[in-house]
């Protein structure tokens, strides 16, 4: 079976243009050095991403416009779309459980790389390369307010219920992650901006309803107080609390 996470090599783009062609060529070498490398060489990656933003001039031979104008390499075109192809940043925790029920080494394989792509993806936000969305704040408040039952326990009987499971040896690690970049940033958007564009259909689904951002932060902080005494994994519980101190430096 093919790893779910598993970078690929450069695909046939069609018809796509050479701009895009060449970019993501680059864009992919790089991301599969975030990934792959030494977690020790990440920030010397960032260095050089740092170095290309600085780059002179339009990409390519100035072909790649964007709203009619030449793109520059300032922010980073087509990366979040080679981001998300290379990654396959839609795999959930629950379905990657139902891929490898009866492999426990490649479930360990696979979770060791999901939560390595979702540390290096907090610090891409971090470092304003990928930008802070919805989905990502949306995997936050599906984590610390729906309720886990025995369904999210279960291994899930299709791909539809595995993308809606909750799985904290995953997701309270993951949200570590964000909160230890990001803190600053994910407060403004839930608690300083309350959520104010999102519709109900945006919230995803376990989230539950607070009268203002303070309310749902307070919640949060509880859930993973709980969480960061009475799990019995390690792990979740190392990460729940880590979780509570990057909020507390903050919000």
């Amino acid at each position: 079976m093919t790893h779910p996470l598993s970078v690929s090599p450069v695909p046939a783009l069609g018809g796509y243009s050479d701009d895009i062609l060449a970019l993501g060529n680059l864009w992919r070498l790089i991301i599969v050095a975030l990934l792959e490398w030494p977690s020790t060489l990440t920030p010397k990656i960032f260095i050089l991403l740092s170095a290309i933003a600085k780059a002179p001039g339009n990409i390519h031979k100035g072909e790649a416009v964007a709203e009619r104008k030449p793109l520059t390499w300032a922010h980073f075109p087509y990366f979040g779309m080679m981001w998300h192809e290379s990654t396959g940043a839609d795999i959930q925790p629950g379905q990657i459980y139902r891929q490898y029920s009866d492999s426990p080494l490649g479930a360990l394989q696979a979770r060791t790389l999901y939560l390595r792509m979702k540390d290096i993806e907090a610090q891409l936000v971090a470092e304003h390369i990928l930008p802070m969305n919805k989905a990502m704040v949306q995997r936050i408040m599906r984590t610390l307010e729906k309720n886990i039952d025995r369904s999210d326990e279960q291994i899930a009987p299709d791909e539809a219920t595995g993308y809606n499971q909750v799985k904290l040896d995953f997701h309270i690690l993951a949200v570590a992650s964000m909160f230890q970049y990001n803190e600053r940033e994910v407060y403004d958007r839930v608690v300083a901006k309350g959520l104010g564009d999102w519709t109900k259909r945006q919230l995803p689904d376990g989230a539950r309803e607070f009268s203002n951002g303070a309310e749902r932060w307070s919640f949060w902080k509880r859930r993973l107080e709980e969480l960061s005494y009475e799990n019995s994994d390690d792990e979740v519980r190392a990460a729940a609390r880590a979780s509570l101190e990057y909020m507390s430096s903050g919000g």
